[in-house]
């Protein structure tokens, strides 16, 4: 009788998450800028959000249980919570366009499912990337959008340490760099690639990498 009620609460919990998740259908309301992508069954795996959105939108999103990477193209500088989405489990891979300020990558750095994440400023702004302590990174892409080294932003100095421990994967694209930079922490980093206003004698101990 044990063993019996076991496997039927098993089975309530299997059936209880199963109706709680949602599919692509559910965020109809959004179609003006929302793409949703699922699998051969129906399930929600993938999203891309480019344009207006808020809080609201975020809560509805957390609905889709089954979502694997999101992107969020924050064409307006909203500002929003992407905490919210921390009820996302298997959130693994996470895009994001828009200003980098600490506030929105301290919202980011609460998605404790996430390892692969990638950052793209959109505003004149040098990125700081302290905010994200906590979070256990695999793979790291960093773009300040710069395109005149005049208007350069810097990639604040010694904050790609906090990702010692984890980091394996690392792309810098047009961030200006300076001398106190150090990459020597990151002894786990197998494949780094950087392009834009980069001194590469700050690589000279990291020879192994490639730069473009």
């Amino acid at each position: 009788m044990h063993y019996k009620s076991l496997l039927k609460g098993i089975g309530l919990t299997i059936l209880f998450s199963l109706v709680k998740s949602k599919n692509c259908d559910y965020l109809n309301k959004y179609h003006a800028f929302y793409r949703c992508v699922s699998d051969e069954n129906n399930v929600p795996y993938l999203l891309d959000i480019n344009g207006s959105f808020n809080n609201t939108v975020l809560k509805d999103i957390t609905k889709l249980t089954t979502i694997k990477e999101i992107a969020i193209y924050n064409t307006l500088n909203i500002t929003a919570d992407f905490s919210i989405l921390k009820k996302l489990k298997k959130l693994k891979t996470f895009y994001y366009w828009g200003i980098l300020d600490d506030a929105t990558l301290k919202s980011i750095s609460k998605l404790s499912h996430v390892n692969d994440l990638s950052l793209q400023s959109t505003i004149n702004e040098n990125v700081n990337l302290k905010p994200l302590k906590g979070l256990e990174l695999k793979k790291l892409s960093v773009d300040c959008h710069n395109y005149e080294v005049e208007d350069s932003n810097y990639l604040v100095p010694k904050t790609l340490n906090i990702f010692a421990d984890t980091l394996k994967e690392l792309y810098i694209g047009d961030c200006l760099i300076d001398e106190k930079e150090n990459f020597s922490k990151l002894t786990k980093v197998t494949y780094f690639d950087a392009n834009g206003w980069i001194d590469k004698k700050i690589y000279k101990k990291n020879c192994s990498y490639e730069i473009r």
